[in-house]
């Protein structure tokens, strides 16, 4: 995190915690919530609606566009759907920002809730899409810090499996983030 903030700091003159600032400027009762607790806290995903997975590529990109500015129905969409079917979901239609909204959801969501091994099978998936290695190179640099964020989380979650580690390793190469 300390990484994206240094990225944001240098490249585009966002300081630190301007979040946290911004944050309390809106909602005053944030003020007396340490600064380090609006970083880590996760949001907890909804458990009030039904979600089934796609039937074909057209039902998820309609619910996908239903879903994707409340990214905790998003996050339940995204779960119900096996890691291995989203090359086929995704085809041609991943674009920049579907893969970020894919890493909000992992970062903000599949970190605090589901085990790393899982977010490894859906990034791995998300990588043998159609055109993937294209998509990347439209990534800039607060996407790439972004990414990279997310890695470090799954490393940090992988820290007793050094297998899993290395695959992570491996397949940050692959999403061409480096630290």
């Amino acid at each position: 995190e300390a990484d994206v903030e240094g990225i944001l700091e240098r490249d585009y003159g966002v300081p630190p915690l301007a979040a946290a600032r911004v944050a309390t400027s809106v909602r005053p009762d944030l003020a007396a919530t340490p600064a380090a607790n609006l970083e880590t806290t996760a949001p907890t995903p909804p458990a009030t609606k039904t979600f089934t997975p796609p039937k074909d590529n057209l039902d998820f990109e309609r619910q996908w566009r239903s879903y994707r500015n409340h990214p905790p129905d998003l996050y339940s969409y995204l779960k119900v759907i096996e890691p291995e079917h989203l090359p086929t979901l995704f085809r041609s239609t991943l674009d920049a920002d579907r893969l970020m909204d894919v890493v909000h959801i992992l970062s903000d969501f599949y970190t605090s809730n589901e085990p790393v091994e899982l977010i490894y099978r859906v990034l791995q998936s998300v990588a043998h899409t159609q055109r993937f290695e294209m998509m990347l190179l439209f990534l800039g640099k607060v996407e790439k810090a972004r990414m990279l964020q997310l890695f470090a989380k799954c490393q940090a979650l992988a820290k007793d499996n050094l297998e899993l580690q290395d695959k992570l390793r491996k397949l940050q190469t692959v999403y061409n983030v480096k630290a």
